[in-house]
């Protein structure tokens, strides 16, 4: 899932997923690329449903970056439709989102008390001399003291603010390190919500040390 807020009705919104080898083509980047890259897709590579579909959240309690109506009302008003737990299309919001600026009272990632949590992963290999071999991992893992608002609360868009938006992935020869392109345009100031499907590699190095990297988290923009 992504979440960020955004405003500037009328304007275009992409998500590019690309290996993390090619990032240095990011810059690289303009409307008129990701728009050839969407236009040449084979209608094969459209890929369609409720997980590339974008979602808002809406509150009236007072968040700390705003964003609150007076009532849940005012957003059916714009023609969103709620979407309550056990709908089709309901999509539960993970918890580390609660430090959000949208739609938290407290806590960040930058302030805020910490509560550190410690996982341990386990890895057991069976070599062909039968050698087993176990190794632990162990993660730190740093969360903060945040709240999300009360009443937030999950709304669906009209069939209508899905015209535009469209979601290819494909090989493209002309740019290759592109693996996926999902545009979205904006009818409305709002905050969205998408599902996507992330793939985490670990890798390990035997009889020396083990590495891993963090990754950081950045706040209302795209990976």
């Amino acid at each position: 899932m992504v979440e960020w807020a955004s405003g500037h009705p009328g304007s275009y919104h992409y998500l590019v997923v690309l290996k993390a080898t090619d990032e240095d083509k990011m810059s690289t980047h303009t409307e008129a690329m990701l728009n050839e890259y969407l236009a040449s897709a084979p209608p094969a590579a459209v890929e369609q449903g409720a997980a590339y579909r974008k979602m808002h959240y809406g509150w009236t309690a007072t968040s700390r970056a705003g964003g609150d109506e007076k009532k849940l009302s005012n957003f059916e008003a714009r023609g969103l439709t709620k979407v309550e737990a056990g709908d089709a299309g309901f999509v539960a919001r993970p918890e580390a989102f609660a430090c959000a600026n949208y739609g938290s009272v407290k806590g960040s990632w930058e302030k805020g008390d910490c509560e550190q949590v410690t996982l341990t992963l386990t890895l057991t290999l069976t070599l062909t001399l039968t050698l087993t071999l176990t190794l632990t991992l162990t993660l730190t893992l740093t969360l903060r003291d945040c709240e999300q608002v009360g009443d937030l609360t999950l709304f669906a868009y009209p069939e209508a603010d899905h015209a535009e938006d469209k979601r290819v992935a494909y090989a493209n020869a002309k740019y290759p390190h592109l693996e996926a392109v999902l545009t979205l345009t904006l009818t409305l100031t709002l905050t969205l919500t998408l599902t996507l499907t992330l793939t985490l590699t670990l890798t390990l190095t035997l009889g020396a040390h083990v590495q891993g990297d963090q990754a950081h988290r950045r706040e209302g923009g795209l990976p």
